[in-house]
Parts: C-alpha cells; structure tokens; sequence
C-alpha cells in the first residue's frame, strides 16, 4: 500500500474477491492497526543541509571467495553506485576500498573503480587523493558539484597489529559550495584483530584530529570503528568522543537501547545492524519488534557536538513485509547516512 501519510494512524482489512473484482469470495477479516513512519528528510538543493556517509565496501580483493548472495564487485558495484547517487551524497568515508589490480574489475583499483562508476551515472565524484599507497583501502570520495576539497591527507596510526593491514585515519577540508562553509571531515577502519590495538586506535585518533583541524572547523568523523555500542571499547570512546567536541549523531552510549537522549531529528531503518554479513534475511541482525531502538551497528558517524542532525539512516533496500533485502546486496555492511546542517 503506497501514498499514505506519516505519522498516521491506519486501519486495514483484508477480503477476497474473484478475479472479476464482483463476487466476493471471503468474510472480511480482523482489523490491524498500524502506524506509519516518520517521513524521510530530502534536503533542499543547495541549502546549508550536508549529506555524509560511511560505506565498508567488502574487498574485492575476496572476489575469489564470492558465493551465494555474496557476489563479486563487478555485480556489487552497481547498487553501490546506485546508494551513493540516490543518498544525495556529498561527502562519503570508503573502507575495504581494495587499492591492488587484478580483480574482477580489471585494472583499475576498487575506489577508482567506483568513482568511475560514480561518475558514468552522471555524478561528479573524486577521491582526495588516487595514490594507491596513501592509505591503502580507506578512502574519501567526494561530490565535485557540492563541496571543493581544500586540503587532504592521511595519518598511519602509531599502533598497528603485526602482519595485519595498516590502518589509517584519512583527513580533508572541504568547503560547502552553497554556503561558503568549511568543515573538517574524517575516516577510519580501526583493526579488528586486537582489542587492545583497535583501542589504542581510537585514542590516537581524538587528539590526531584536533591536532589537524587547526581552523578548528566542524568535525565529521566517519567510519568502521569495529564496535557497537556493547563492545568493551565503546564504554570509555563514546563519552571520549563527545568530550573531545563530537559525538555520535545517534547519541548511543554503552549498553544502553534505545538512546535515553536522542540526538538525530529523524531516524529511518536504524533499528537495522550496519553489518549484515550478506545475510539476505535481516531478522537475525535487527531489532523487528523495536523500532524504538538502535541496531548494533560497527560503522559510525560522529559530528561536531554543536551541529544540528536532522537525519540519520541505515541505507538498505529491503521487503518490509518479508523481512529480506532485495536485488544485490552490495556489501557485507550497510551504508550509514546523516543529514547535518552547516552552522
């Protein structure tokens, strides 16, 4: 049933009818009452609205593992060009945005690929920087017609797990094009093979970003941080996150749903785990009996604690009804998405 109201109160009934639409066929059932959603934020074009993400791609460097509905990048990469464009993005954090060649792509890297994609559906998306060693698979991928890239850089963190990826924290300055803004924007894949080490991340993280934000701009800080909200390092980051000046825009804190203070105006999907493990069926990393909470989603967006967030969702193409994703599913994570509004 389409073109209902939100936040409105609906009851329905169902009855059967021969295929000539005349005869009935059924007595009528039971009512069901149901109550529709809060209706998703579209920001303005132009105005002082900024739309971030966070996006774990899933390597394609595991092309070779690929079964089931976990399919190869090639077939992934068109949803994720589709999610991007349809978000309104203009700035998007990258994770396992696989540097190397030789995968099903051919010879282009996985994030070039991508913005190549970005850019045949007629969207004008660059990466802050294309030097494959940079930062390995963290990357930053903006929209040229929405923001100007002022400065970029990235920083490999002190602490690493031996033998393991090089974890990043990747950085750039960027200047809202329909208000003259600037702000701070930050990415990072903190390491899931140590808790130890994935800790010490996060803790050179908070004071690298003040030390790089010297204009003391807005902050948006993004990415897979390999924690929910239940996990032993989210107890003392999250209030050290909102003390350093930005929290979370869902404002969760340790092992407390749903939030006691709710931060985003509007909330679509976020009963939904960001992490889906290319499960076609998202019973089992969701909360489909409490949309009131908060999925226990790894990938986060924090902002600056003064800034206004009027939206924050879980991008996922799914049958409400069937409780599945439908098509392809692009990714082992589920983009996050936050409408914050330049001050």
């Amino acid at each position: 049933i389409t073109g209902l109201t939100p936040e409105t109160k609906y009851y329905v009934q169902v009855v059967g009818y021969d295929a000539d639409d005349k005869t009935r066929l059924t007595y009528y059932g039971k009512y069901a009452t149901v109550t529709t959603a809060k209706a998703p934020v579209t920001p303005p074009s132009g105005g002082p609205d900024l739309r971030i993400g966070t996006f774990n791609l899933s390597g394609a460097n595991n092309d070779g593992k690929a079964s089931g509905d976990h399919q190869i990048w090639s077939e992934r990469k068109p949803v994720v060009v589709s999610q991007i464009v349809e978000e309104d993005s203009d700035v998007v954090g990258l994770q396992e945005a696989y540097q190397s060649t030789g995968n099903s792509s051919g010879s282009v890297n996985q994030y070039t690929d991508l913005r190549n994609g970005l850019n045949a559906a007629g969207k004008p998306f660059e990466l802050t920087d294309t030097n494959k060693d940079a930062s390995r698979a963290t990357r930053i991928i903006y929209n040229t017609s929405t923001v100007q890239l002022n400065s970029q850089g990235s920083f490999k963190y002190a602490n690493q797990v031996s033998g393991s990826t090089d974890r990043f924290l990747v950085w750039a300055t960027f200047t809202q094009k329909s208000t003259g803004k600037k702000f701070f924007f930050a990415n990072t894949h903190l390491s899931p093979n140590s808790s130890t080490v994935k800790k010490k991340e996060w803790q050179e993280l908070i004071p690298k970003i003040r030390e790089l934000n010297t204009a003391s701009l807005p902050v948006l800080a993004v990415g897979d941080f390999n924690t929910s909200k239940f996990g032993a390092e989210a107890e003392e980051m999250l209030p050290a996150m909102k003390a350093a000046g930005f929290g979370g825009v869902t404002n969760q804190e340790y092992k407390v749903n749903p939030p006691r203070s709710p931060r985003a105006e509007v909330v679509v999907d976020g009963w939904i785990n960001s992490f889906n493990d290319y499960r076609r069926s998202i019973v089992d990393y969701s909360y489909t009996t409490r949309h009131d909470k908060v999925g226990n989603g790894v990938d986060w967006i924090f902002a600056t604690n003064a800034l206004r967030v009027k939206q924050w969702k879980v991008v996922i193409d799914f049958d409400p009804a069937a409780l599945k994703i439908t098509g392809v599913i692009p990714s082992d994570h589920n983009m996050i998405m936050t409408t914050v509004v330049m001050p």
